[in-house]
């Protein structure tokens, strides 16, 4: 099954923060300045989303998000808007075994591509390299009485440990993003 959806919006004095040539110099060091800023702007874009059954108990789901952002007062591109994604999933579900319910496990792979259509020298630095990053999910439920379920859930995103920058975080001017990040999730149900 998939889904799709396109869309147009003209955005008349639509408001942004335009990355500023000149720092604000504080005791602390010089720190990049943004200022607030209209325009008529143009969005225009796609969206797909799928999932499919392979076999009885095997999924894949993608989602793919494409943007096409543009300052119509000025004829150039805007600056800090999302780059295209493509997040992509293949997932197996275990059969429920007893009190063991609901049980799965995943990979997923997030693909954002390089934010190419952005102003000349109207940013501090110049947008990243593109990324890919895998990430790895488990989860089953144990029905322990009638009223209590226990949830279990491991995550780990960036698998492998990947070096990257997301163009919209404003670290990226000092700082690499998250490395490997794994959680373990525990909810207790109860209750009617």
């Amino acid at each position: 099954m998939s889904k799709w959806g396109g869309y147009y919006n003209y955005i008349f004095d639509f408001i942004y923060l335009k990355p500023q040539p000149e720092p604000i110099l504080t005791i602390r060091g010089a720190f990049p300045y943004f200022k607030y800023t209209q325009t008529d702007a143009s969005f225009k874009g796609i969206d797909v989303t799928g999932n499919w059954e392979f076999l009885k108990r095997i999924t894949v789901s993608s989602k793919l998000t494409y943007l096409r952002v543009y300052d119509e007062r000025n004829d150039n591109y805007l600056v800090m808007i999302p780059p295209n994604r493509l997040d992509s999933q293949l997932k197996y579900q275990f059969p429920d075994r007893g009190k063991w319910k609901d049980g799965f496990v995943s990979i997923g792979n997030l693909l954002v591509a390089e934010q190419k259509r952005v102003p000349e020298n109207s940013d501090f630095l110049p947008p990243p390299k593109a990324y890919s990053l895998w990430n790895l999910q488990a989860g089953t439920t144990l029905h322990l009485t009638e009223k209590q379920l226990l949830e279990i859930g491991i995550n780990v995103q960036n698998l492998f440990n990947a070096v990257y920058r997301d163009y919209l975080n404003r670290f990226r001017y000092y700082a690499d993003d998250m490395g490997r990040n794994a959680s373990l999730r525990l909810k207790w149900k109860f209750g009617a």
